[in-house]
């Protein structure tokens, strides 16, 4: 970013451009995010909104939000576009030589990658697929409940594939007790690292809640 000369940025001004977009795309996209299959309906899709509209590309696969009984196996894989915020910054430079930095939403739509149930459509409230992701969404968004749910996750998923509990692929080729054993004991000290993380959430939670109180 290169530092401007003077001050020149009419923050109402772009907030209320913001708004104005914003609803524009909201009313032209509906609520929901709308899937496509083709190239022709992505066009046809991008026709409807304004030229200059930018174009965001989702960083991660996404789904709805799972509980335990979900069938993953009755999944499908479609992308979509729907309308997003992004922040547009400056670098603002006075005369007494202070510099300062802006920023201000910009409406924008975004393309994304999506795990669905069959024959339901892309809901307006997805998180990351993969708990890895979820990690880092959740730590950007100051989410700690979220973050560490999702660290204890990525522990257990990597236990099942050790010991065969989720996937049992290492055990097509290994035929050594000796090494299937190494891998059980550290398939467990994962699931026991996940259990201590939880233990730890809880006495962060009650710490910053007695902080508070």
């Amino acid at each position: 970013m290169e530092a401007q000369p003077t001050p020149s940025v009419d923050i109402k001004e772009k907030q209320e451009k913001y708004e104005a977009a914003a609803s524009e795309l909201q009313e032209t996209l509906g609520e929901m995010p709308v899937e496509f299959a083709t190239a022709g309906e992505l066009m046809a899709l991008l026709s409807r909104i304004p030229a200059d509209t930018p174009v965001k590309l989702a960083w991660c696969l996404r789904e709805p939000p799972r509980t335990n009984d979900d069938d993953l196996d009755n999944d499908r894989l479609t992308a979509a576009v729907h309308p997003t915020r992004m922040e547009d910054v400056t670098v603002l430079r006075r005369p007494d030589g202070y510099i300062t930095t802006l920023s201000w939403p910009v409406a924008a739509v975004s393309l994304g990658a999506f795990l669905v149930p069959q024959h339901r459509p892309v809901p307006t409230v997805t998180v990351p697929a993969n708990p890895y992701d979820r990690a880092v969404e959740a730590m950007h968004d100051g989410d700690d409940e979220a973050m560490f749910a999702a660290y204890r996750e990525m522990l257990n998923d990597i236990a099942d594939g050790l010991d065969g509990a989720g996937d049992a692929s290492l055990y097509e080729t290994i035929t050594d007790p000796a090494i299937i054993e190494r891998a059980e004991a550290e398939a467990q000290l994962l699931r026991d690292a996940a259990a201590r993380l939880g233990a730890l959430y809880t006495r962060i939670e009650r710490h910053l809640h007695d902080r508070a109180g």
